[in-house]
This record gives C-alpha cells, sequence and structure tokens, in this order.
C-alpha cells in the first residue's frame, strides 16, 4: 500500500489533535517528530510509529518517512521497513537521505532486531538487592544486565524500606534506563508464588521471561516474585508456545497445547463472560465468502485492549501467474496485526497496523498495511461480529470447522436475550423474552427510541424536535437449513411524547434488524453482520 495512504488512514484512525489547527503543518509535523523520537528513546516503538505517521501526514517530507522505517526496523518489521526505504531512495535520488535508505536495503531490506539489549538500573539509596525474573542479580549499584525482548520483573529489596515490583519491557532493539527510588517502610518481601506448566511434549524447553526452565517429565514449576511473566515453549514440529501469566493471585498453572499462543485465564464458559482476553476464532460469515478466495483468522487479546490478530488467506491463481510461482496453483499468505481494541456500548472500533507478512510466492501477496473494523460486542461477550468475520472463543487446541453451526437446532432458545444492531457508537438495543422449540421461536421484543423528526411531522409532537417511545414488537423466526430467517412487526408505542400516528409511524418505518441469523457454536446467540440476538 502506499505510504500516503497509511498516514491518510492513520489520521483518521487517531484524529488530528485540536492543537495542530494553530500551528503551522511544518511545525505540527516537528513537533510530533520530536515527540517520536522521544518515544524511540524510552523505548515505546509502537507509539513512536504513530507519533512519526501523523507527522507525515502533516508534513509530506521523506526525512519523516525515513524515520518511520527506522522505527519499523527497530520493532523487528522488516517488510513495512524495507517498503519504505524503498520509497524514501526513489523520492530524491542522489540526496544524502535517498544514500542512506539504499544503505540501509543494501544491508538486507532493514535490520532484524537483536536479541538482547541491556537494562540499566539505578537504585537510591546503593546498597538494594536486585532480582530479576527471580534470578539474583546482586547489590546496587550493578552493572548493564543483558536481557531479551519481552516483559521482566524486577524486584529490589532493602532493610528499611519497602520492596519495590517493577515490570520493564524490553523492545530487544532499544537499551533501557530505569531509576528507582526505594520509600522508606516495611521491608517485608513478597512471598514467591509457584508457577506450574504442565503437559509438556518429550523435547520441550520452557523458558519463563527469557529464562529457561528445567522440566521433569511433563511439568515444569518455579517459583517467582509477583508481577507479569511470559511462558514460550518450544517442542519439535510444533509451532512456539506462548502464554502470559500474572502472579501475585496464589498458584498459578499453563497448560501447554499444540497450535500456538495461548493464556492462562479461566476457560470461557457457555453463559456471559466479563473479559475479552483469550483466543477468538473468525471465519468468513457466509454471505462473505468469496468464489476464488478463502480467508479465516485468528485473534489473540493479551488484555481488554490490545492484542495480535492473525489473518489467513489463500486464492486461486490464475495460469499466467501459475508460473510466476513454480507451477503452485494456489497462493496462501499470513498477515499479522498488532491490535487496538476501542471499546463503547455494545460495540467497538478494532484498530492494526500490520508486524509481519508471510507469502507463498513472493511478490504476490497484497494486504492493508492498517485496518480499521467495526465491531458489534454481543454482551455475553462470547462473539465479535465484523461485516466479514464472526469470532467465537476457542474451547479448546482445535478450532471450528465453522463459525457457526451447521445443522443448528432451537432447543433451548427460551429465555430472555438482547438484541443489538448499528453500527459502533450508534448501537441500538432492545430486550425480548423468546419461546420456542426446535425448528422455530416466537417472542416479543421492545425498545426505547429517539428519533429526530421531520419539519412536516414536527406538528404532530406540539413543536417537539425528537420522538421518544417505548417500541413493542413481535417476534416469529423459523429454522431454515443452516439458517435462521427472523422478523420483527410492530405491535404499539408506549410512553410517546408525540401523537399516536407519529408514534406508529416511527415505530413501523424503524431499522429493525430482520433478515437471516445463524446460531453461535455455543448455542447462545443468533448471528449476522448487522446485529446480534444473545442470552
Amino acid at each position: 500500500m502506499r505510504v500516503l495512504l497509511i498516514a491518510i488512514s492513520t489520521i483518521i484512525f487517531f484524529g488530528q489533535p485540536t492543537t495542530a489547527e494553530a500551528q503551522p503543518p511544518v511545525e505540527t509535523a516537528a513537533r510530533f517528530a520530536a515527540e517520536a523520537q522521544a518515544l524511540m528513546r524510552a523505548g515505546d516503538v509502537d507509539s513512536a510509529i504513530t507519533k512519526f505517521v501523523i507527522a507525515f501526514a502533516h508534513d509530506p517530507n521523506p526525512q519523516h518517512l525515513m524515520n518511520l522505517a527506522r522505527a519499523y526496523d527497530a520493532k523487528g518489521s522488516t517488510t513495512a521497513a524495507t517498503h519504505l526505504y524503498r520509497r524514501v531512495a526513489e523520492w530524491q535520488p542522489g540526496t544524502r537521505l535517498s544514500s542512506q535508505a539504499r544503505s540501509r536495503l543494501a544491508q538486507g531490506r532493514g535490520s532484524a532486531p537483536t536479541s538482547q539489549q541491556n537494562l540499566t538500573l539505578t537504585v537510591i539509596p546503593p546498597g538494594a538487592t536486585v532480582r530479576i525474573d527471580g534470578r539474583l542479580i546482586g547489590k546496587a549499584p550493578i552493572p548493564p544486565v543483558a536481557l531479551s525482548a519481552g516483559p521482566h520483573n524486577v524486584t529490589i529489596e532493602m532493610p528499611g524500606y519497602q520492596t519495590q515490583n517493577e515490570t520493564i519491557q524490553m523492545t530487544g532493539s532499544t537499551p533501557v534506563s530505569k531509576l528507582i527510588t526505594m520509600r522508606a517502610g516495611s521491608s517485608t518481601p513478597s512471598p514467591a508464588e509457584n508457577l506450574q506448566i504442565v503437559g509438556l511434549p518429550a523435547g520441550a524447553s520452557v523458558a519463563v521471561n527469557g529464562q529457561a526452565i528445567a522440566a521433569q517429565g511433563n511439568i515444569a514449576a518455579v517459583q517467582l516474585r509477583p508481577g507479569l511473566y511470559t511462558v514460550r515453549i518450544t517442542a519439535p514440529g510444533q509451532p512456539t508456545f506462548v502464554s502470559t501469566v500474572t502472579i501475585g493471585s496464589g498458584r498459578q498453572t499453563v497448560a501447554y497445547r499444540a497450535g500456538g499462543v495461548s493464556h492462562s485465564h479461566a476457560a470461557a464458559r457457555s453463559g456471559p463472560s466479563t473479559s475479552l482476553v483469550g483466543e477468538w476464532f473468525g471465519q468468513e460469515q457466509p454471505d462473505a465468502w468469496e468464489d476464488r478466495r478463502s480467508q479465516s483468522a485468528r485473534l489473540s487479546m493479551e488484555s481488554e485492549r490490545r492484542g495480535i490478530l492473525t489473518i489467513q488467506q489463500s486464492a486461486t491463481l490464475p495460469r499466467w501467474k501459475q508460473r510466476q510461482c513454480g507451477g503452485a496453483q494456489t497462493l496462501s499468505w499470513t498477515v499479522k496485526y498488532a491490535v487496538r481494541l476501542e471499546q463503547m456500548t455494545g460495540s467497538g472500533k478494532l484498530f492494526g497496523s500490520v508486524v509481519n507478512l508471510e507469502c507463498s510466492c513472493e511478490g504476490q501477496c497484497r494486504t492493508d498495511d492498517l485496518i480499521e473494523w467495526d465491531l458489534l460486542i454481543p454482551s455475553n461477550k462470547n462473539s465479535l461480529v465484523h461485516s466479514r468475520y464472526l469470532f467465537q472463543r476457542m474451547r479448546g487446541s482445535t478450532p471450528p470447522a465453522y463459525p457457526v453451526r451447521k445443522q443448528p437446532d432451537l432447543i433451548g432458545i427460551s429465555g430472555a436475550w438482547q438484541i443489538q444492531w448499528g453500527t459502533p457508537g450508534e448501537v441500538q438495543q432492545a430486550s425480548a423474552m423468546l419461546t420456542g422449540g426446535s425448528k422455530e421461536f416466537s417472542g416479543i421484543a421492545k425498545f426505547n427510541q429517539t428519533t429526530t423528526l421531520a419539519r412536516w411531522r414536527r406538528k404532530d409532537c406540539g413543536g417537539k424536535t425528537d420522538l421518544t417511545a417505548t417500541q413493542h414488537y413481535k417476534i416469529t423466526a423459523t429454522l431454515d437449513g443452516d439458517r435462521v430467517t427472523v422478523n420483527f412487526e410492530h405491535e404499539k408505542s408506549e410512553n410517546c411524547n408525540c401523537a399516536e400516528s407519529a408514534c406508529v409511524a416511527a415505530g413501523t418505518t424503524a431499522n429493525l434488524p430482520s433478515g437471516d441469523y445463524y446460531l453461535s457454536l455455543d448455542g447462545t446467540a443468533l448471528i449476522n453482520a448487522s446485529a446480534t440476538i444473545s442470552k
């Protein structure tokens, strides 16, 4: 994708700061670039990338592109860095900046980050005992410590002072310096707690925050101070397994599973969930299928706001492209995005930037550098609905074969449900009471409606500009193959602030989510691209 589009898209995603309107674009860009450089020095590469992109959007100067390329380079996103270096090299051939970009390309399409970088700790007062990831380092002052990329737990203890626990994030590309000032008080250390890792396959290697842990049979255990830890397990013939765990609330157990990323949270229930953290499998909604391309997705939410989105795609190659790809008839590629989720009532927006692209035929795969997805988030938080993908919680190591039930039934559908439809920030919500059997159900739904009235209709409302009412609808639905066809029919209006005719008209013309739905795998939701009906 063109870098200018990246910049414009990012401005749309994040919004221009209000202070920028009072400054010339060049000065505004310089301010964002300076902030980005400071973030780079602090090791926050992701935030620096955002600032550099905004700087370029204000002032399309090749220097800002060069800065952005270096940031992606530091992060290890060689595909993005290479693309940007090429843009800079071609922008003004013969200039110093172009020469620098060509030099970086000659070094191998961007440099990968080193595996370790130094952490420099300054502790006041000196003499405190320093442990990193439970390993004794010594008494402060200590020399710089080489650490791998990822979170590391630092514990500092000293008689007469409170024990300090810090989680420090290492990028693997930038040294980190940290000043810690001890606070007077009790020196009772935080108790160590047991982390147990079970189900290890033969030949597995285990590391916690980069430190190797010995295994006994299919189990490994280690005592850790409170903090955030990353468990990494490698096994012959299997993808690397990664799990994040927080020590501080009793003994924690991580269960290995083949297939890669996992988390140590409790398994999702069929009933309502309170958290989005965990593993999600997304497959194209049936109405989004294409004849020549198939797509599936995995979403690993590390927190309520941050995660990794992995999209796998394949497409049939035309004959003239098969020759370019060694005779292969199918092109497949995998793209990973670092994503953040902004939640709203019943909905959210997922923003992402590409961090890695793998392609079965180099040069033939195309993907969006940035994404902005509108999501519906049902009240039970057991599914996430995008116009193309339906995400459902993983309940084991094997992704479901279909995003919805292939041969569903409606047994157990009776009860109270919530209906959500609309767009993020404008979600309409209604409650429903349903009764039904295996092939059909019916019920009553109601929601509070607020509608801006056309001028000609305001005379029916005593001059009011808005109509408010509680609208009631009869719901009928039938099971047809693997779909549930749902219909809403207006019954009555209550608590209306306008004439009855205006309230009925508003109720019958409301954009209700009638249409075809699919029953989720856990039976807790009826879903289509624009609405969910969930327990």
